[in-house]
């Protein structure tokens, strides 16, 4: 393989569970794997956050094999559980014996690498708190409203959010940079929902209601009328 165009050609050794999707509740079984099957040994160590595995544990592909036995994974009280390997493996560096009678590395052009840590256990985006029914007027200031304190999520966890509207003929809705905005565009009640996802697909939902009315225009529009009680005869 060595010279040839793309090489070294990269054999990844990445964690996969194979009990379950890597956010079901636990113990889960885990295993190391090369999507490819590898020419050779290869192994590696398996660890985790938290009280998840009572030692280090080997994982061991033999040569031929797609994924090493399986070790199991323990969540715990934990939320989120990161299992990894300690790192790539070498390549190995025995030689092998030519037509010609040369010897030279068997595995010229191949590379190890260790893929990213498996989340386990991981919890769901969760709603911080219920949102009031809000009230806009039409052709009036926008509702603007930052998503991110509006969801709680796993550590460190970004999300994605989208919004839809029950009825965009009374409010259009549209999220810009993590921030939903909200426009009255006629009178009416609509429901707004808003999903927030994670990267593993895991999302919540939180709804709330938007009354849209319309205000009519004139000269006094934005004065506010105050009553000042008189005191006195100064105040006359």
């Amino acid at each position: 393989l060595q010279d040839n165009p793309g090489s070294p050609f990269v054999l990844t050794l990445e964690l996969a569970r194979t009990d379950a999707k890597p956010w079901a509740p636990g113990p889960a079984s885990v295993v190391a794997q090369v999507a490819q099957g590898t020419p050779f040994a290869l192994r590696s160590v398996l660890t985790a956050s938290g009280e998840a595995l009572p030692e280090d544990i080997a994982l061991s592909v033999p040569a031929g094999a797609i994924a090493s036995e399986p070790a199991t994974v323990h969540q715990g009280e934990a939320n989120l559980v990161l299992a990894q390997l300690d790192g790539a493996p070498p390549v190995p560096d025995e030689e092998c014996e030519l037509e010609d009678g040369s010897h030279l590395p068997c595995f010229r052009g191949i590379a190890i690498a260790a893929g990213p840590p498996l989340a386990l256990f991981k919890r769901a985006p969760v709603p911080a708190a219920p949102i009031e029914p809000q009230a806009l007027q039409v052709d009036g200031d926008a509702l603007r409203l930052g998503l991110a304190s509006q969801f709680e999520a796993a550590p460190e966890e970004a999300l994605t959010y989208a919004a839809k509207s029950s009825d965009p003929s009374v409010v259009h809705v549209r999220i810009e940079n993590g921030t939903l905005i909200a426009e009255a565009v006629g009178e009416g009640v609509a429901t707004l929902t808003v999903t927030a996802t994670d990267g593993d697909g895991l999302s919540a939902t939180l709804r709330f209601t938007v009354q849209a009315d319309r205000t009519a225009r004139s000269r006094w529009r934005g004065w506010r009328l105050i009553l000042l009680e008189p005191e006195g005869d100064s105040a006359r």
